[in-house]
Formats: C-alpha cells, sequence, structure tokens
C-alpha cells in the first residue's frame, strides 16, 4: 500500500468522509439484520417426546403434503441423563424411510427408502442432554408424503436415559421463498455495481491499479458466484452439481476474501517491486488452496454419501472424517496467526508511511474489522443464540458481505483527478505519436528528395560523359575528310 500510480477516492476523503462512510455502513447493516428479525422461521419442526421404563422405544411419525420449496427432510434424536455422573452408551436405532405422493394408510404401498441398523455413541453429562445425533437426512424431497419410524433394540440394556427427543425437520416453503427474494435483490446490487466499476475503470491500464483496485475487481466476480444467480436450481432440480457449484461459489468467495485480507495488510511490507509471485503471493497461495480444497473434497466426500445413503452420520459413518477436519482447522490456524502478525507489522509500519497510505490503512482495517466482529456474532451464533438458523442469520450474512464488497468497490474507484491526468496523459501520448509520424513523414519526404537530386546528378554526369565520348569518335572522321579535300 505504498504510494501508488493511481489515487482512489478514500485517498481524498477528510474525516468527516470516514465518519459519513462508516456510520452508512453500519446502519446498512443493522437494517439487514433488523429485517432478518421480522423474517419467516427457517424450520419447521415436528418433535417427538417418548417416557421409557427399560423398555424397547418406538417412534413413528408421518409428513404429509412437502414439496420442493420444503428443500429437505433431517431427523435427529437425542436423550437426557438423569444421573448424577456422566455417561457414554452405544445405541442401536433401527430406522425405516418411506415415501408416497398419495396419502395411503397402507403402508406396503409406499416405497422403502431406507430400512437398516446403526449404532451411535451417546455421550452425555450429569443431570444434561446427551450428544445429538442426525438419524435420517433426504436431501432431495421426491416424494410428497413421508413416513418414518425409529425404534431404539437395545434399550432394555440401558437403565441411564431417562426420555427421548426426535426432531423432524424440514425447510419452511415461506423461507425458500423469502431467501430466494433477498437472493435476487443482491445479485442486481451486484450487477449495477459491476456495471459502474467497468465503467469508471475502463481505458486505464491494469498496471496502475493499487493492489487494492486489484483485489475488489475479483472479488465482486465472486460476490456475484457466492449470491448465487442458479441457485433455484439447487430446489428445483435434483442434481448433485448444481451443490456442487454452490459449495464450489461459497469457498471461492470466502477465499478469496481471506486472502484480500491477508494480501492488503501484508502489502504494507512491500513496495509494488517487491511484490514478487515467488515471495508474496506464493506461500498465500500454499495456505488458502489447502483450507479450499480440503473443505471442497470434504463437501463432495459428504455430497456422495448423502446421495447413497440417507441414514449416514457425517461424523460416524466417514472415516477419518474428524482427522481431515482437524486438519483444516489447523490450516486455518495458522492463516489466523499470520494476518494477527502482519496486522500487528502493519500498525508499526504505518507510521513511517505517508499520510495518503496510513488513512488507507486505518479505512480498510477499521471496515474489515467490523465486518469480521459481526460475521463472529451472527455467522457462529456463540453470543446471539437466537440468530442460529433464522432468516436473521440467513439475511444478516448477505448483508455484511455485500455492503462490506460494494461499499470498497466504491470507496477504491479512482478518484476524478487521476482520470482527468490519465485521459490527459492519453491525450499528450496521442499527440506525441501524431507528432512523431508528422515527423517521420518529413523526414521521408527530405530522403525522398536527397535521393531525386542524387539521381539528377548522375544523369547529368552520364549525359556528359555520352557527349563527350561522341566529339572524340568525331573528331578523327572530321580531320580525313580534310586532307582528302585538301
Amino acid at each position: 500500500m505504498e504510494n501508488e500510480i493511481m489515487k482512489m477516492k478514500v485517498d481524498l476523503w477528510e474525516k468527516k468522509g470516514f465518519f459519513i462512510f462508516f456510520f452508512s455502513f453500519l446502519a446498512v447493516i443493522i437494517l439487514g439484520i433488523g429485517i432478518g428479525f421480522t423474517g419467516p422461521y427457517h424450520y419447521e419442526t415436528r418433535e417427538i417426546v417418548d417416557y421409557f421404563d427399560n423398555e424397547t422405544v418406538n417412534i413413528e411419525l408421518e409428513i404429509v403434503g412437502l414439496n420442493r420449496l420444503n428443500q429437505f427432510l433431517y431427523v435427529d434424536i437425542h436423550f437426557t441423563n438423569e444421573l448424577d455422573i456422566g455417561i457414554k452408551e452405544d445405541v442401536e436405532i433401527a430406522i425405516t424411510l418411506l415415501g408416497n405422493n398419495v396419502a395411503d394408510s397402507d403402508l406396503t404401498k409406499w416405497t422403502k427408502i431406507a430400512n437398516s441398523t446403526h449404532t451411535r455413541t451417546v455421550e452425555c453429562k450429569a443431570q444434561s442432554n446427551c450428544t445429538r445425533h442426525t438419524i435420517i437426512y433426504e436431501p432431495y424431497l421426491n416424494y410428497k408424503n413421508y413416513f418414518a419410524k425409529l425404534q431404539i433394540t437395545n434399550m432394555a440394556e440401558k437403565n441411564c436415559f431417562g426420555k427421548s427427543f426426535s426432531n423432524f425437520f424440514f425447510v419452511h416453503k415461506r423461507m425458500t421463498l423469502y431467501e430466494l427474494f433477498f437472493r435476487y435483490i443482491f445479485v442486481m446490487l451486484n450487477i449495477i455495481a459491476m456495471f459502474f466499476l467497468v465503467r469508471s475503470v475502463v481505458g486505464i491500464p491494469y498496471r496502475v491499479f493499487t493492489i487494492e483496485q486489484k483485489w475488489i475487481s475479483v472479488l465482486i466476480v465472486l460476490l456475484l458466484l457466492w449470491n448465487n444467480p442458479i441457485w433455484p436450481t439447487i430446489i428445483l432440480s435434483h442434481s448433485s452439481f448444481v451443490r456442487f457449484l454452490d459449495a464450489l461459489f461459497t469457498s471461492s468467495f470466502f477465499v478469496g476474501i481471506w486472502g484480500f485480507w491477508l494480501c492488503t495488510i501484508d502489502g504494507l511490507r512491500y513496495k509494488k517491486e517487491e511484490r514478487s509471485f515467488k515471495k508474496f503471493y506464493l506461500p498465500k497461495i500454499i495456505v488458502l488452496s489447502i483450507i479450499y480444497l480440503t473443505f471442497l473434497i470434504l463437501y463432495i466426500w459428504v455430497q456422495v454419501h448423502e446421495i447413497d445413503d440417507p441414514e449416514y452420520e457425517v461424523a460416524n459413518d466417514i472415516p477419518g472424517f474428524k482427522v481431515t477436519s482437524v486438519f483444516l482447522w489447523l490450516f486455518f490456524v495458522v492463516y489466523l496467526l499470520w494476518i494477527v502478525y502482519a496486522s500487528i507489522r502493519a500498525f508499526h509500519d504505518v507510521k513511517n508511511k505517508n499520510t495518503s497510505n496510513a488513512k488507507r490503512f486505518y479505512f480498510f482495517f477499521t471496515i474489515t474489522l467490523t465486518v469480521f466482529i459481526f460475521s463472529i456474532i451472527v455467522v457462529g451464533g456463540n453470543f446471539v443464540s437466537k440468530l442460529r438458523n433464522t432468516a436473521g442469520e440467513f439475511l444478516s450474512t448477505f448483508t455484511i458481505f455485500n455492503v462490506y464488497i460494494l461499499l470498497l468497490s466504491i470507496a477504491y474507484l479512482p478518484s476524478s483527478s487521476t482520470l482527468d491526468d490519465i485521459k490527459d496523459s492519453s491525450h499528450l501520448k496521442l499527440e506525441e505519436d501524431e507528432e512523431d509520424d508528422d515527423d517521420n513523414d518529413l523526414l521521408g519526404n527530405d530522403d525522398s528528395l536527397e535521393d531525386s537530386e542524387e539521381k539528377d546528378e548522375e544523369n547529368s554526369s552520364s549525359n556528359v560523359d555520352q557527349l563527350e565520348m561522341q566529339e572524340r569518335s568525331e573528331s578523327p572522321s572530321n580531320s580525313g575528310s580534310d586532307k582528302k579535300s585538301d
């Protein structure tokens, strides 16, 4: 972020401009979160509570009237521990899942989707709820009606559980329409911002872009992919490919924004000519590529198992899943430590930089830190648990990152003075090129005149030589004729 060739709008802002921008940024985010609170519930839930006394537990539920707007169906189960000590027990659960497009009391006419027995390890703390397990996950709703039956076959051997809870989840239809509407609002805003960005930088050489402008030009495209214009195909089609594309777009956007943060902050330590690919970009590409590829491998792995077996549970049924997850988190911790170190160095080095670069860095760091804090609160849900799996979480997440990228694309636009300088320099260069062409034409004409004069001299000299030769040849004949006349 040294003194680059191109000046941006943020370089010319005073303190008043920064405050207006920052508070506008906060206002839009808070507005998005507020609108999200008014949205519909994310899931429709059917809960069955079963009390038992060392007997076999049978849980049956029929769900009717589903369609593709409900997106998917999953069933989970958990127990309560009424003892004063922690326990860890293996529970055998027989699972049956049937589907039918016509409601019929005769279950023999229903299509069998799953029918098998699985063992789940249940861990409980004293006097608390036990670990929750996903029993059924149906990613594609091929039927309008579903019948699920869960049977815990070895409960006679267990005397530690007080009661069991089974929950049947599917997405609320209103939530699907709500998400579809706001996704396309963000897509339209994204396209408008891309149009103005391209219009503002057209004709400007890419080599004079600052590192922030280069990254924003990439991120605004990745943001469009994350908003996902083809998202309705996930609902309307039963293709795993479109789901993979959605995961690809999401992971590409977040890895891109992590790269933007790291390169922009770490770029303060290097001059523009020192940002070589091998020294500056390659280490970052290696770390982020490992995170990116590991996430995609895990996602494909899960998708394959979901399609083949709706009864699987990721953590238990996929060997090596926990090891791969730890590997992914390890490199993410490396990234976090790296960006913390780069931030500390940046604050130390910014004191020796000029006012424009210091102003630009403080602006970027303040906005980015705000986004990071909101992301932890909203996406993580550790502090505001009511936002989890709600319309508020969805709209807050999309509002935060869309507003962040779109407003940065405005702040990083070339300043009007820079555009005038570039236009003047291009006109001056054009005039110089025209003058050079005129000079070349004049030089060409002078050369042609000199060549013609040389040719004329050569022709005249050759004519003189020919006349002299003729006179010499005529003189002996004239003398011979004079003698004869005498």
